[in-house]
């Protein structure tokens, strides 16, 4: 593994947020909203690169954490831990990149805040971080590393059969969601980036008491079932609060912050909701 690489993941996981927040919890005579997503996507990335990966890897949800467990597992292989500070300090170790002085002076330019979600707009970054408020409080709920690089096989995909993947996709993506607004769900359409085998559509859902549904449309149940494997970790490391469920080419992940416990009767009724069961 060379150092550019290990360089841009470190960066990646800073800059590359699909969602960030903050774990201070709301208080009356506190901090705005806007004030708090502002700061605490500092805190995230200032900590990422002063090297202190506790109080980094504090600002992350569970689904967080296990983007960043999924990526080590199928793109760094020669990282074996899969504890959140221990993954980062593997990276650095193995790096010989200084992230300090790329994030020293983070600069968030905007904050929109609309209910429990919220953008954030940092200097640099490839795209903004979107935020969400879980029992009052704002964490990091995905980490995005970018599409990895072309194999040879994907270079010499024609453009309609991707075309073709693409509109199937969205169709089965575009099923889900109906079945789950018609079930009382609010449903968020995500970026479908990330790690090898990448999915074709995201989706995500409140389940209530501050856990939440995320949904991966993948082209295949063999891509599904691939993509769920790096989550075995971290069901032992987390198992009251995450559950990963694969059914056909569909991923479904339910996730909780600690110290509560992910509702499985929740998480199971929101799936079978989805499938149409």
């Amino acid at each position: 593994m060379n150092t550019l690489r290990l360089a841009g993941v470190m960066l990646a996981a800073a800059l590359l947020l699909a969602a960030c927040g903050t774990s201070t919890p709301e208080t009356p005579k506190g901090p705005s909203d806007a004030q708090q997503v502002s700061a605490t996507t500092k805190t995230y990335l200032q900590a990422l690169g002063a090297g202190q990966y506790t109080e980094a890897c504090n600002q992350l949800a569970p689904s967080a954490k296990a983007d960043l467990t999924a990526y080590v597992s199928a793109q760094l292989p020669e990282i074996s831990v899969t504890d959140c500070p221990a993954v980062y300090q593997q990276i650095a170790d193995l790096s010989d990149v200084d992230a300090a002085g790329a994030l020293e002076k983070v600069t968030v330019t905007g904050v929109k805040v609309t209910d429990t979600t919220a953008t954030a707009t940092v200097k640099g970054a490839t795209q903004p971080a979107r935020l969400t408020k879980q029992s009052g409080a704002w964490k990091i709920a995905h980490l995005s590393f970018g599409d990895p690089e072309p194999t040879a096989a994907d270079s010499t995909t024609s453009d309609s059969s991707q075309g073709t993947t693409a509109a199937a996709s969205g169709d089965d993506s575009a099923q889900i969601k109906s079945r789950l607004e018609a079930a009382g769900y609010e449903v968020s359409d995500e970026e479908a980036g990330g790690d090898d085998p990448v999915p074709t559509a995201a989706l995500s859902t409140e389940l209530g008491h501050g856990a939440s549904l995320a949904v991966y449309v993948y082209d295949t149940a063999t891509a599904a079932k691939t993509a769920a494997k790096p989550f075995d970790a971290l069901l032992k490391q987390s198992p009251g609060q995450i559950a990963v469920n694969v059914s056909g080419a569909h991923m479904y992940v339910g996730t909780i912050e600690e110290p509560h416990h992910l509702p499985k009767t929740a998480f199971t009724t929101a799936v079978n909701a989805a499938e149409g069961h």
